[in-house]
């Protein structure tokens, strides 16, 4: 998608390219995944759209944005990684804006990549069956079906046989992401910046002795399982991630302690989140309920208001706070559907001698049915994209930590994107890989 010269950059017109992605002439890595005598026509207004929604969505602090410049030779080759995050997030939420009303061909490219990016996700995912696994073989066949017919000098290459093997692997080896090159790869990279004094004949002795050190080391932490107090102190230092999940037991002056610079809640909202507590089944009781008895649950009036939390790694915040970071997936408790939604507020308060994490998220408003049925993401569900109203629903659901699944990312399209005549946003969830949900 490398524009030829500055004049077809800056027209309406197709631009030819030989390549998908323009490489690092300097790259002495082998090229199999692209077709030297393939001929792609894109227009350039379509690669400035690609690279405005490179630039501009929103998307959490831990992925790697892609490069902005996408196409020219300046970035390099991409790294798995950002091919990943480029087929699985970014372009689902562009490509069909471009495509999906235009003429035959372009509605047949469409198809072509939801086909791509269905077998994507499904071979990236870190859950796996039986059934996945034929459906990730009929999409990659369709998909290898129709790339001679829409692709003029199309010759089919050895990693398009390899991943024909893909759908029984599954089927035998369960999740591929487990036993693919990534970790190797990442290794690789790590090995590559390492200092070596010139000594280069004392590396592979060096490399083994402390990725051996390395492995062992967060094997260790993973246990959280220490024979002393001062190995149990520096763990949290050495791993914060891993050692996180186990709650901190707060005795009544610690907690004490909290409330006490902690925030009264407005009482509409302290109410809400005593309805909430009720609704999972234990008997929580309003503060002012005088007197109490015996040890009877009291909700506290006041909570802490962080701009963020971490929860299994990923860091979670307010909408005010980190636009990209506030985009959830998750499972609404009273009725376990699976909704969208930016957070709003978040909550921390010490509950029995336990600090909970309480989460208020405006739920997204999805467009009506029959705006719905017009749209190519209905078609097109392994896409993992939806599109949904910009402006705030105003209706506020309690969560848990527990109940998120994944980070979004959200790119906000303007009036008149896909005939709508409001302002969207279009929400990808591709970034769970079938962790959570």
């Amino acid at each position: 998608m490398d524009v030829d010269d500055e004049e077809s950059a800056n027209s309406t017109t197709p631009t030819l390219s030989t390549r998908l992605f323009e490489d690092d002439p300097d790259d002495d890595e082998q090229d199999e995944d692209f077709y030297p005598d393939l001929k792609f026509e894109l227009f350039s207004a379509h690669l400035e759209a690609i690279r405005e929604c490179i630039s501009n969505v929103a998307l959490p602090s831990s992925v790697g944005r892609p490069p902005g410049n996408l196409g020219e030779a300046t970035h390099g080759k991409l790294k798995a990684q950002e091919y990943l995050t480029l087929f699985s997030v970014v372009l689902p939420l562009i490509i069909p804006e471009l495509w999906w009303d235009g003429n035959e061909t372009e509605k047949q490219l469409l198809m072509n990549f939801y086909h791509l990016v269905a077998c994507t996700n499904i071979i990236s995912s870190f859950s796996a069956s039986n059934t996945e696994a034929d459906q990730f073989m009929a999409h990659y066949i369709q998909y290898r079906t129709d790339l001679p017919q829409l692709f003029e000098g199309f010759q089919s290459k050895p990693n398009n046989h390899f991943a024909m093997h893909d759908g029984p692997l599954m089927k035998f080896w369960g999740p591929l992401p487990a036993i693919s090159e990534f970790p190797g790869e990442r290794l690789n990279g790590i090995f590559g910046k390492t200092k070596n004094n010139r000594r280069i004949y004392d590396m592979p002795t060096t490399m083994c002795t402390q990725v051996a050190r390395r492995g062992r080391l967060e094997a260790i932490l993973s246990e959280d399982q220490f024979a002393d107090r001062d190995t149990s102190g520096l763990a949290p230092i050495l791993n914060p991630v891993s050692n996180s999940k186990a709650p901190q037991q707060l005795d009544s002056s610690e907690t004490a302690t909290i409330l006490a610079r902690a925030k009264e809640l407005p009482v509409a909202d302290y109410q809400m989140l005593l309805q909430y507590l009720r609704s999972t089944g234990q008997l929580w009781r309003d503060y002012e309920e005088i007197p109490h008895p015996d040890g009877a649950l009291i909700l506290p009036p006041r909570a802490i208001q962080p701009p963020e939390f971490t929860f299994d790694g990923d860091v979670f915040s307010c909408k005010h706070s980190n636009p990209g970071n506030s985009g959830i997936q998750f499972t609404r408790p009273v009725d376990s559907a699976v909704v969208t939604g930016f957070i709003e507020t978040i909550w921390q308060i010490p509950l029995q001698g336990h600090i909970q994490t309480f989460i208020l998220v405006d739920v997204h408003n999805i467009p009506p049915p029959e705006i719905r049925s017009q749209l190519p993401f209905e078609s097109m569900p392994r896409l993992n994209t939806a599109v949904v109203e910009a402006r705030p629903s105003g209706h506020i659901c309690i969560i848990e930590p527990r109940h998120i699944i994944t980070h979004l990312a959200v790119y906000k399209r303007p009036v008149g994107t896909f005939g709508i005549d409001r302002d969207i946003l279009t929400v990808c969830w591709s970034l769970n890989r079938g962790r959570r949900g």
